[in-house]
């Protein structure tokens, strides 16, 4: 195993950049239709810059109302990567850096469930509500402007004993804002406008 010159954490923002398109868009549309096109609006709301991206969050959970736990995470199991996502993980764990998949979309047990899967070393997403393994449609504690972010990132520096100068983030959009500020070399994968 050839080992970096120098160690780094690398945290990866999963949709868009490691997951084609969303993770919710995915899993929701193996649902139903009206579910997946009630979804797409609220997508359309979001970007039209319409509606804040906490309540577009907010309402689409209320969407897998009574969905299983482990229904999600076969479906997570299932979910299209880009292409180049396996093979890139190999190299940066073959390389000795440490890889974290993290989101403030996905429920957190579907990342670590994705972030096993791929051989990341620790995923990090938002925290819905699960009551006998079914989702009650609410969310539990909801960071959409990316803070909770970097207080993951602030709790593994500590515990890998890492500087800050070894943190990259990769990620493609406005609300990872806060994590290109506080990561040493942010990296922009297929940005959108307001962080190119």
């Amino acid at each position: 195993m050839a080992q970096a010159t120098q160690r780094r954490l690398i945290a990866f923002d999963v949709d868009g950049v490691i997951i084609r398109g969303s993770w919710f868009s995915q899993i929701i549309t193996r649902q139903s239709l009206f579910k997946a096109f009630v979804f797409g609006v609220l997508g359309i709301l979001y970007e039209a810059r319409i509606m804040e991206i906490a309540s577009v969050m907010r309402f689409a959970y209320r969407l897998l109302r009574g969905t299983s736990k482990d229904w999600l995470l076969r479906m997570t199991d299932q979910v299209r990567l880009l292409r180049g996502v396996i093979e890139t993980f190999e190299i940066l764990r073959n390389q000795g850096h440490i890889i974290v998949l993290i989101s403030s979309g996905i429920p957190d047990f579907a990342v670590a469930r994705l972030a096993k899967n791929l051989g990341a070393h620790f995923g990090s997403g938002i925290r819905v509500e699960v009551e006998n393994n079914v989702l009650t449609g609410h969310i539990a504690a909801l960071d959409c402007r990316g803070q909770t972010k970097v207080e993951t990132l602030e709790d593994l520096i500590e515990i890998h004993k890492l500087k800050k100068h070894q943190i990259v983030a990769v990620a493609n959009d406005r609300n990872n804002v806060p994590l290109f500020k506080f990561a040493h070399l942010p990296v922009g994968f297929l940005p959108d406008q307001v962080v190119r």
